[in-house]
């Protein structure tokens, strides 16, 4: 791996996303799981949701059954549901213009506390996609890749 260019990982973006875009949709069953039944090891790299054919928020993960799972739980917190967090975010922003809080201040706002349960089911219901991705470098600059490419909704790349 140390004897590759960059540009030999970026030429692989074009065919990842081609993955992407044409297998099929995991979509959850009337108990809320997901039809990823292979071993962590066999499920890492980037995945995508999606509602109504519409891709919202790109991640990627190890473990992507775990991590699609974690984003769904109602009872997983900021650092686990970002994207439902992220979706609450833009709620919350979009009534309140003026006030930003931090992510403490916000997990501790009563308002954005019922609009991130409402995210969590929202997301709860969106399908997903995955493509393996085994090298980290190619999984993150794949990430950014799709968020562009997609033109997703939900994705900050911001530090917490």
């Amino acid at each position: 791996m140390a004897n590759r260019s960059f540009d030999d990982v970026v030429c692989k973006m074009r065919e990842y996303l081609g993955d992407l875009k044409t297998c099929e949709f995991a979509t959850p069953n009337e108990h809320g799981n997901f039809p990823i039944t292979a071993p962590p090891s066999e499920t890492e790299g980037i995945y995508c949701f999606y509602e109504n054919g519409k891709p919202l928020y790109v991640g990627r993960s190890r473990n992507i059954r775990e991590r699609v799972l974690q984003h769904r739980r109602r009872s997983s917190g900021h650092n686990a549901a970002q994207f439902a967090f992220n979706i609450a975010k833009k709620r919350f922003e979009k009534n309140h213009p003026c006030e930003k809080l931090s992510r403490e201040g916000l997990s501790n706002d009563d308002e954005f506390a019922c609009l991130f349960t409402e995210a969590k089911d929202r997301v709860r219901k969106m399908s997903v996609r995955f493509v393996k991705i085994k090298d980290p470098i190619e999984q993150t600059i794949f990430e950014v890749y799709t968020h562009i490419k997609l033109e997703t909704d939900f994705n900050d790349f911001e530090t917490h």
